[in-house]
């Protein structure tokens, strides 16, 4: 499916990009008049973004506090690495990510 190129759509892409949410992720939706819009996923659960950044996951869906407890060296990784880490610090962060304590109302 091929996305029309428009200045809306640009930013959309550069917002989908600039949250951690890749193109092929989200969601292409065709309106009555044909032309296409992306929209991103609202899904919190980290299972659903696993291509997203831990950091913007966090910022989008979890508690500020959850920063004082989450390992600081899986910030920048994406929560796909995050769970497939075998050490007790990767198996703790995508435990916090998943912990409801944390999870924004």
């Amino acid at each position: 499916m091929r996305i029309r190129s428009s200045v809306a759509t640009v930013a959309l892409l550069g917002t989908l990009m600039f949250w951690g949410v890749a193109p092929a992720q989200a969601s292409i939706l065709a309106t009555e008049t044909g032309t296409e819009t992306v929209v991103a996923s609202d899904s919190c659960a980290a299972n659903d973004n696993l291509d997203m950044i831990a950091t913007v996951f966090i910022g989008r869906c979890r508690k500020g506090s959850i920063r004082q407890e989450f390992p600081g060296e899986y910030l920048d990784i994406k929560l796909g690495v995050i769970k497939k880490e075998s050490s007790a610090t990767g198996k703790k962060a995508w435990k916090l990510l998943n912990d409801n304590r944390f999870k924004k109302s």
